[in-house]
């Protein structure tokens, strides 16, 4: 190696990446930046990395908010630099932080993915407030039959019997999955009393 490419490894070994959002792929790339050297913040509005594939456990309440999370300090590599407030603005290499304090790197990752709103442990905790609060007999509608919509379905349907259960989609259920995963899902919902509704409508029926 000459001394040109020493040179060029050794900038890029002191190469400040700074992340936003401490989601699947923001923990991802800073682990994998911090493995190679790399000097690297990460900036998140929450001091844990929420496992979002377990939130449909929320809503049911099979598993509790807390046991969704895992301190972002145990989840990053020791050399990750963690700054924990909401970012405001990202320009010039430098992430305005809402605090009015500034972050500033050679690049920026942005990987906020899907943030806040539906999806998000918010969402699943208000969702799961509202299901607990139903009496017996009430009518719970999971609109969307994909992956999340039948995980959600097939929770709820466990954790409360006493509820029914309509999955919604205007897609037939279980056309993703493979004809064996079809052959056991629609028998699995049934057992559960998930009832099937096939619908053209957007505007779902929600109780």
């Amino acid at each position: 190696m000459n001394s040109h490419e020493d040179k060029n490894t050794h900038e890029d070994k002191n190469t400040h990446i700074v992340i936003v959002g401490a989601g699947y792929a923001g923990v991802l790339a800073a682990n994998r930046a911090a493995a190679k050297g790399h000097q690297v913040t990460l900036v998140n509005d929450r001091d844990s990395f929420v496992d979002r594939i377990r939130l449909h456990e929320v809503i049911a309440g099979i598993r509790t908010p807390e046991a969704a999370q895992i301190p972002l300090e145990k989840a990053v590599r020791p050399r990750v630099r963690l700054v924990i407030a909401p970012a405001a603005r990202i320009r010039s290499r430098t992430v305005e932080l809402a605090t009015g304090e500034t972050v500033r790197g050679d690049h920026i990752v942005v990987a906020t993915g899907s943030g806040a709103g539906p999806g998000g442990l918010e969402w699943a905790e208000t969702n799961h407030a509202a299901v607990a609060g139903l009496p017996p007999g009430a009518s719970v509608a999971v609109a969307g039959a994909g992956l999340t919509g039948v995980e959600v379905a097939s929770d709820i349907a466990y954790a409360r019997p006493d509820l029914r259960l309509t999955l919604a989609d205007p897609i037939p259920v279980g056309t993703s999955y493979s004809d064996s995963g079809r052959r056991h899902l629609l028998p699995a919902l049934e057992r559960l009393g998930v009832r099937i509704a096939s619908t053209n409508s957007r505007r779902w029926p929600c109780h």
